[in-house]
Protein backbone atom coordinates (compact mmCIF):
# COMPACT_ATOMS: atom_id res chain seq x y z
CA UNK A 1 0.00 0.00 0.00
CA UNK A 2 1.59 3.66 -0.60
CA UNK A 3 1.78 6.43 1.13
CA UNK A 4 -1.46 8.19 -0.08
CA UNK A 5 -3.32 4.98 0.07
CA UNK A 6 -2.53 5.04 3.87
CA UNK A 7 -3.37 8.53 4.65
CA UNK A 8 -6.93 7.73 2.98
CA UNK A 9 -7.22 4.99 5.66
CA UNK A 10 -5.89 7.27 8.84
CA UNK A 11 -8.86 6.82 10.15
CA UNK A 12 -8.52 2.83 10.85
CA UNK A 13 -5.23 3.30 12.39
CA UNK A 14 -5.10 3.44 15.84
CA UNK A 15 -2.06 5.57 16.53
CA UNK A 16 -3.84 8.14 13.90
CA UNK A 17 -6.86 8.67 15.34
CA UNK A 18 -5.89 11.86 16.89
CA UNK A 19 -5.20 13.09 13.91
CA UNK A 20 -7.11 11.58 11.55
CA UNK A 21 -9.89 14.69 11.20
CA UNK A 22 -6.89 17.03 9.53
CA UNK A 23 -5.67 14.32 7.46
CA UNK A 24 -9.09 13.68 5.70
CA UNK A 25 -9.10 17.11 5.30
CA UNK A 26 -6.08 16.86 2.96
CA UNK A 27 -7.07 13.29 1.23
CA UNK A 28 -10.62 15.05 0.56
CA UNK A 29 -9.12 17.91 -1.47
CA UNK A 30 -6.67 15.90 -3.32
CA UNK A 31 -9.55 14.01 -4.54
CA UNK A 32 -11.33 17.30 -5.21
CA UNK A 33 -8.36 17.91 -7.37
CA UNK A 34 -8.05 14.98 -9.08
CA UNK A 35 -11.43 15.10 -10.08
CA UNK A 36 -11.54 18.47 -11.80
CA UNK A 37 -7.70 18.14 -13.00
CA UNK A 38 -8.91 16.83 -16.33
CA UNK A 39 -12.75 18.93 -16.58
CA UNK A 40 -11.47 22.78 -15.64
CA UNK A 41 -10.00 25.34 -17.69
CA UNK A 42 -6.04 25.26 -16.25
CA UNK A 43 -6.45 28.39 -15.54
CA UNK A 44 -9.82 27.98 -13.40
CA UNK A 45 -8.08 24.80 -11.98
CA UNK A 46 -4.67 26.54 -10.90
CA UNK A 47 -6.56 29.23 -9.30
CA UNK A 48 -8.64 27.08 -7.40
CA UNK A 49 -5.99 24.95 -5.96
CA UNK A 50 -4.38 28.23 -4.70
CA UNK A 51 -7.09 29.74 -2.96
CA UNK A 52 -8.66 26.24 -1.39
CA UNK A 53 -5.23 25.23 -0.03
CA UNK A 54 -4.95 28.03 1.63
CA UNK A 55 -1.01 28.80 0.72
CA UNK A 56 -1.75 32.21 -0.25
CA UNK A 57 -3.15 33.47 2.76
CA UNK A 58 -0.91 31.65 4.98
CA UNK A 59 2.14 33.50 2.78
CA UNK A 60 0.43 36.94 2.97
CA UNK A 61 0.39 35.89 7.37
CA UNK A 62 4.31 35.39 7.61
CA UNK A 63 4.55 38.86 5.50
CA UNK A 64 8.39 38.42 5.02
CA UNK A 65 10.35 38.96 2.27
CA UNK A 66 10.95 35.37 1.92
CA UNK A 67 6.91 34.86 1.54
CA UNK A 68 6.76 37.70 -0.44
CA UNK A 69 9.38 36.14 -3.28
CA UNK A 70 7.28 33.18 -2.96
CA UNK A 71 3.93 34.79 -3.40
CA UNK A 72 5.51 36.38 -6.85
CA UNK A 73 6.62 33.15 -7.74
CA UNK A 74 2.67 32.34 -7.72
CA UNK A 75 1.80 34.93 -9.62
CA UNK A 76 4.33 34.04 -12.32
CA UNK A 77 2.83 30.39 -12.29
CA UNK A 78 -0.45 31.38 -12.45
CA UNK A 79 0.50 33.88 -15.58
CA UNK A 80 2.60 30.68 -17.00
CA UNK A 81 -0.71 28.48 -17.19
CA UNK A 82 -3.07 31.55 -18.83
CA UNK A 83 -0.16 32.05 -21.38
CA UNK A 84 -0.45 28.61 -21.48
CA UNK A 85 -4.17 27.66 -22.15
CA UNK A 86 -4.20 30.75 -24.42
CA UNK A 87 -1.45 29.66 -26.95
CA UNK A 88 -1.51 25.99 -26.88
CA UNK A 89 -3.51 24.14 -29.54
CA UNK A 90 -4.74 21.39 -27.21
CA UNK A 91 -3.94 22.75 -23.56
CA UNK A 92 -3.89 20.01 -20.94
CA UNK A 93 -2.68 19.97 -17.19
CA UNK A 94 0.12 17.46 -18.10
CA UNK A 95 0.92 19.70 -21.12
CA UNK A 96 1.19 22.95 -18.76
CA UNK A 97 3.32 20.38 -16.29
CA UNK A 98 5.53 19.48 -19.22
CA UNK A 99 5.97 22.80 -20.64
CA UNK A 100 7.19 24.26 -16.98
CA UNK A 101 8.89 21.65 -15.36
CA UNK A 102 12.56 22.84 -15.63
CA UNK A 103 15.02 21.36 -13.86
CA UNK A 104 18.88 22.56 -13.66
CA UNK A 105 21.07 20.39 -11.71
CA UNK A 106 23.86 22.81 -11.08
CA UNK A 107 25.74 19.95 -8.80
CA UNK A 108 26.38 17.76 -11.89
CA UNK A 109 27.17 20.94 -14.20
CA UNK A 110 29.72 19.96 -16.37
CA UNK A 111 31.44 23.08 -17.91
CA UNK A 112 33.59 21.08 -20.55
CA UNK A 113 30.06 20.12 -22.05
CA UNK A 114 28.94 22.81 -24.69
CA UNK A 115 24.91 23.65 -23.82
CA UNK A 116 22.94 26.51 -22.44
CA UNK A 117 22.67 26.32 -18.64
CA UNK A 118 19.50 28.10 -17.17
CA UNK A 119 19.68 29.08 -13.45
CA UNK A 120 18.99 31.80 -11.03
CA UNK A 121 21.33 34.72 -10.06
CA UNK A 122 21.04 32.57 -6.41
CA UNK A 123 22.18 29.00 -7.82
CA UNK A 124 24.95 30.81 -9.93
CA UNK A 125 26.82 32.41 -7.20
CA UNK A 126 30.81 31.06 -6.84
CA UNK A 127 30.42 29.52 -10.83
CA UNK A 128 32.09 31.61 -13.93
CA UNK A 129 30.86 31.16 -17.80
CA UNK A 130 33.15 32.57 -20.65
CA UNK A 131 29.07 34.00 -21.80
CA UNK A 132 26.28 34.94 -19.73
CA UNK A 133 22.38 36.27 -20.47
CA UNK A 134 20.55 37.97 -18.04
CA UNK A 135 17.26 38.59 -19.11
CA UNK A 136 14.18 40.58 -17.65
CA UNK A 137 16.36 43.72 -17.06
CA UNK A 138 13.17 45.91 -16.17
CA UNK A 139 12.46 47.82 -13.30
CA UNK A 140 9.70 45.84 -11.80
CA UNK A 141 11.80 42.52 -12.53
CA UNK A 142 14.86 43.19 -11.38
CA UNK A 143 14.94 45.04 -9.18
CA UNK A 144 11.53 43.88 -8.37
CA UNK A 145 8.67 45.41 -7.63
CA UNK A 146 8.73 44.99 -4.14
CA UNK A 147 12.04 46.09 -3.24
CA UNK A 148 11.29 49.39 -5.37
CA UNK A 149 7.84 50.44 -3.25
CA UNK A 150 9.69 49.57 -0.03
CA UNK A 151 10.10 51.89 2.75
CA UNK A 152 13.48 50.17 3.71
CA UNK A 153 16.19 51.33 1.17
CA UNK A 154 18.18 48.10 2.05
CA UNK A 155 15.87 45.86 -0.18
CA UNK A 156 16.66 47.98 -3.25
CA UNK A 157 20.94 47.37 -1.92
CA UNK A 158 20.12 43.70 -2.04
CA UNK A 159 19.24 43.30 -5.29
CA UNK A 160 21.62 45.54 -6.71
CA UNK A 161 24.12 43.45 -4.97
CA UNK A 162 22.54 40.00 -6.95
CA UNK A 163 22.75 42.43 -10.18
CA UNK A 164 26.50 42.44 -9.10
CA UNK A 165 26.65 39.01 -8.93
CA UNK A 166 24.93 38.10 -11.98
CA UNK A 167 27.35 40.31 -13.78
CA UNK A 168 30.69 39.16 -12.40
CA UNK A 169 29.27 35.23 -13.78
CA UNK A 170 30.62 36.21 -17.15
CA UNK A 171 34.67 36.15 -17.58
CA UNK A 172 34.19 37.47 -21.43
CA UNK A 173 30.60 38.42 -22.68
CA UNK A 174 27.66 39.61 -20.69
CA UNK A 175 24.63 40.36 -22.87
CA UNK A 176 21.70 41.48 -20.75
CA UNK A 177 17.71 41.66 -22.34
CA UNK A 178 14.83 43.80 -21.58
CA UNK A 179 11.63 43.41 -23.12
CA UNK A 180 9.20 45.95 -24.85
CA UNK A 181 5.91 44.24 -23.28
CA UNK A 182 5.57 41.52 -21.18
CA UNK A 183 2.43 40.03 -21.08
CA UNK A 184 0.66 38.01 -17.52
CA UNK A 185 -2.54 37.48 -15.70
CA UNK A 186 -4.52 38.56 -18.60
CA UNK A 187 -2.80 41.78 -18.60
CA UNK A 188 -0.10 43.46 -20.91
CA UNK A 189 2.67 45.64 -19.10
CA UNK A 190 5.00 48.12 -20.72
CA UNK A 191 8.16 48.42 -18.17
CA UNK A 192 11.25 50.84 -18.47
CA UNK A 193 14.92 49.30 -18.39
CA UNK A 194 16.41 48.37 -15.16
CA UNK A 195 17.91 50.97 -13.20
CA UNK A 196 20.82 49.04 -12.56
CA UNK A 197 21.72 49.25 -16.29
CA UNK A 198 21.12 52.83 -16.22
CA UNK A 199 24.01 52.89 -13.54
CA UNK A 200 26.78 51.40 -16.14
CA UNK A 201 28.42 54.03 -17.81
CA UNK A 202 27.24 54.28 -21.49
CA UNK A 203 30.87 54.14 -22.81
CA UNK A 204 30.68 50.28 -21.35
CA UNK A 205 27.62 49.27 -23.41
CA UNK A 206 27.65 47.73 -26.97
CA UNK A 207 23.34 48.53 -27.67
CA UNK A 208 21.03 46.73 -29.74
CA UNK A 209 18.49 48.65 -30.52
CA UNK A 210 17.28 52.42 -31.70
CA UNK A 211 20.11 53.96 -30.21
CA UNK A 212 18.48 57.55 -29.75
CA UNK A 213 16.37 55.66 -27.54
CA UNK A 214 18.75 53.59 -25.71
CA UNK A 215 20.82 57.06 -25.20
CA UNK A 216 17.21 58.43 -23.77
CA UNK A 217 16.53 55.44 -21.50
CA UNK A 218 20.45 55.24 -20.18
CA UNK A 219 20.53 59.41 -19.33
CA UNK A 220 16.97 59.47 -17.38
CA UNK A 221 15.54 61.68 -20.24
CA UNK A 222 12.60 58.82 -20.64
CA UNK A 223 9.47 61.82 -21.22
CA UNK A 224 10.69 62.10 -25.47
CA UNK A 225 8.45 58.91 -26.30
CA UNK A 226 6.84 56.14 -24.37
CA UNK A 227 9.09 53.15 -23.74
CA UNK A 228 6.66 50.84 -25.12
CA UNK A 229 6.73 52.35 -28.64
CA UNK A 230 10.13 51.04 -28.74
CA UNK A 231 13.62 52.29 -29.40
CA UNK A 232 12.98 55.37 -31.25
CA UNK A 233 9.47 54.61 -31.33
CA UNK A 234 9.70 51.84 -34.18
CA UNK A 235 6.68 49.69 -34.58
CA UNK A 236 7.56 47.53 -36.98
CA UNK A 237 7.22 44.71 -33.78
CA UNK A 238 10.73 44.84 -32.61
CA UNK A 239 9.85 42.95 -29.03
CA UNK A 240 12.48 44.31 -26.82
CA UNK A 241 16.13 45.52 -26.63
CA UNK A 242 19.30 44.26 -25.67
CA UNK A 243 22.77 45.31 -24.15
CA UNK A 244 26.37 43.83 -24.95
CA UNK A 245 29.17 44.36 -22.54
CA UNK A 246 32.14 43.07 -24.04
CA UNK A 247 34.90 42.97 -21.08
CA UNK A 248 37.87 44.83 -22.29
CA UNK A 249 36.40 45.99 -25.28
CA UNK A 250 36.60 48.60 -24.55
CA UNK A 251 32.82 50.70 -26.64
CA UNK A 252 32.97 48.52 -29.36
CA UNK A 253 31.27 48.35 -32.31
CA UNK A 254 27.72 50.25 -32.26
CA UNK A 255 25.17 48.46 -34.96
CA UNK A 256 21.49 48.06 -34.86
CA UNK A 257 19.83 44.83 -35.24
CA UNK A 258 16.12 43.96 -34.47
CA UNK A 259 15.45 41.28 -31.98
CA UNK A 260 13.06 38.11 -33.05
CA UNK A 261 9.64 38.58 -33.42
CA UNK A 262 7.69 37.10 -30.32
CA UNK A 263 4.27 38.70 -31.01
CA UNK A 264 1.91 38.25 -28.51
CA UNK A 265 3.65 35.21 -26.41
CA UNK A 266 5.91 37.44 -24.69
CA UNK A 267 5.47 37.31 -21.21
CA UNK A 268 4.83 39.70 -18.92
CA UNK A 269 5.11 40.06 -15.33
CA UNK A 270 2.38 41.51 -12.99
CA UNK A 271 3.57 43.00 -9.34
CA UNK A 272 -0.19 43.25 -7.70
CA UNK A 273 0.88 40.93 -4.39
CA UNK A 274 0.17 42.73 -1.59
CA UNK A 275 1.70 42.40 1.56
CA UNK A 276 -1.63 43.16 3.26
CA UNK A 277 -1.97 40.43 5.93
CA UNK A 278 -5.34 38.57 5.70
CA UNK A 279 -6.68 39.02 2.41
CA UNK A 280 -7.82 36.42 -0.14
CA UNK A 281 -7.66 35.74 -3.82
CA UNK A 282 -11.16 34.84 -3.81
CA UNK A 283 -13.84 37.85 -4.76
CA UNK A 284 -17.49 36.26 -3.60
CA UNK A 285 -19.43 39.03 -5.44
CA UNK A 286 -19.37 42.18 -7.85
CA UNK A 287 -20.81 43.72 -4.89
CA UNK A 288 -17.36 43.34 -2.72
CA UNK A 289 -15.24 44.95 -4.99
CA UNK A 290 -16.68 48.25 -4.06
CA UNK A 291 -16.42 49.71 -7.66
CA UNK A 292 -18.76 49.24 -10.86
CA UNK A 293 -18.34 50.03 -14.29
CA UNK A 294 -17.96 53.85 -15.16
CA UNK A 295 -16.06 54.58 -11.66
CA UNK A 296 -13.23 55.92 -11.51
CA UNK A 297 -10.42 53.53 -9.55
CA UNK A 298 -6.62 53.71 -8.80
CA UNK A 299 -4.13 50.89 -9.22
CA UNK A 300 -1.07 51.06 -7.50
CA UNK A 301 1.21 51.44 -10.23
CA UNK A 302 -0.92 51.97 -12.81
CA UNK A 303 -2.41 54.97 -11.20
CA UNK A 304 -5.85 56.40 -12.18
CA UNK A 305 -8.30 54.76 -14.53
CA UNK A 306 -11.89 54.04 -15.40
CA UNK A 307 -13.51 50.54 -15.32
CA UNK A 308 -14.71 49.81 -18.73
CA UNK A 309 -15.73 45.94 -17.83
CA UNK A 310 -16.43 43.48 -15.36
CA UNK A 311 -16.79 40.01 -16.10
CA UNK A 312 -17.81 37.02 -13.60
CA UNK A 313 -14.82 34.28 -13.49
CA UNK A 314 -14.65 30.85 -11.83
CA UNK A 315 -13.23 32.44 -8.76
CA UNK A 316 -12.40 35.83 -9.31
CA UNK A 317 -13.68 38.63 -12.06
CA UNK A 318 -11.82 39.77 -14.82
CA UNK A 319 -11.93 43.98 -14.82
CA UNK A 320 -11.04 46.31 -18.03
CA UNK A 321 -9.52 49.39 -16.78
CA UNK A 322 -9.15 52.40 -18.60
CA UNK A 323 -6.00 53.88 -17.71
CA UNK A 324 -4.93 57.67 -17.97
CA UNK A 325 -1.36 57.08 -18.39
CA UNK A 326 -1.07 53.44 -20.22
CA UNK A 327 -5.20 52.78 -21.68
CA UNK A 328 -7.07 49.57 -21.14
CA UNK A 329 -5.76 46.92 -19.45
CA UNK A 330 -7.30 43.81 -17.81
CA UNK A 331 -6.50 42.38 -14.36
CA UNK A 332 -7.97 40.20 -12.17
CA UNK A 333 -9.78 41.78 -9.65
CA UNK A 334 -8.26 39.59 -6.03
CA UNK A 335 -4.75 41.07 -7.50
CA UNK A 336 -5.35 44.22 -9.24
CA UNK A 337 -6.14 45.27 -5.71
CA UNK A 338 -8.21 48.78 -7.33
CA UNK A 339 -9.67 51.53 -5.10
CA UNK A 340 -12.32 53.67 -6.29
CA UNK A 341 -11.35 57.15 -5.50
Amino acid sequence: MGFYETLCIAGEIPTLKSAAGKIKGFTDFIDSCKAKADTDKIRDFVEEVLVEAGYIDELKNENTPESLARLENINEFYGKALDYEESAENPTLSGFLEEVALVADIDNLDEDQDYVVLMTIHSAKGLEFDNVFLTGMEDGLFPGYMAITAEDESEIEEERRLCYVAITRARRKLIMTAAKSRFLRGERQYNNISRFIKEIPPLLLDTRGSLAQVGREISGDENKKPSFLGFGGDMDGVSGYSYQSNYGSGYGNRTRKKPAKTGDSTLKSTYSVSPVKGSSLKVESAADLGYDVGDTVKHIKFGKGVVTSIVSGAKDFEVTVDFEKSGPRKMFAAFAKLKKI
